[in-house]
């Protein structure tokens, strides 16, 4: 075995994934998007998805789409429904949301140097949606960010055996735990 087997091998062995926890209505929802583009900036290969929501003039949420952080295609992730009558008149496109799956497993196959997944929503707390491969993310070693919001923590406790840091959403926080996670590399 290879000094550098050894060197994954230890790798693989600590956890290296992190969720940020998200409130509700964050100051700056872009924040997880720009530490992206400034990790991409210095050259570090990032993969995963990142989630942005578009709104109509007076702020209700209009359409969801998934960006792959490696392609930058976009994917909607909703659909108009005219059946829902309240705060979203879309419903989740589930065809839409396996297709996402791809930019996680690119991301493990290729090994990344960061995986970013910002979707960990309802889907997801019901052990349904990207789940498998989100945890797969979890397991792979690789160092990987999970934006969570804070309605579901403990599903996220559940799932990972309370063994994933986290930090909050913010630039600060953001930044210190990747210049912690390259001290490990």
């Amino acid at each position: 075995m290879s000094e550098s087997d050894n060197d994954r091998d230890d790798q693989a062995d600590t956890i290296l994934a992190t969720a940020v926890i998200a409130p509700k209505h964050p100051d700056d929802p872009a924040v997880l998007a720009a530490f992206v583009r400034e990790l991409q900036g210095r050259n570090v290969r990032v993969g995963g998805l990142l989630q942005f929501i578009t709104q109509n003039e007076v702020g209700r949420p209009i359409s969801l789409y998934a960006e792959e952080i490696d392609t930058g295609r976009q994917i909607s992730l909703m659909r108009p429904d005219k059946e829902i009558k309240g705060p979203s008149d879309c419903v989740l496109e589930l065809s839409a949301l396996a297709e996402t799956a791809g930019a996680l497993r690119r991301a493990i196959t290729e090994c990344a140097d960061l995986v970013v997944i910002e979707k960990f929503g309802k889907e997801e707390a019901a052990g349904r949606g990207l789940l498998d491969d989100i945890m797969k993310v979890v397991a792979s070693g690789l160092p990987a960010l999970v934006l969570l919001p804070q309605a579901y923590v403990e599903q996220w406790n559940q799932f990972t055996g309370g063994i994933v840091e986290t930090i909050t959403f913010d630039a600060d926080a953001l930044n210190q735990w990747w210049g912690k996670i390259t001290k490990h590399k």
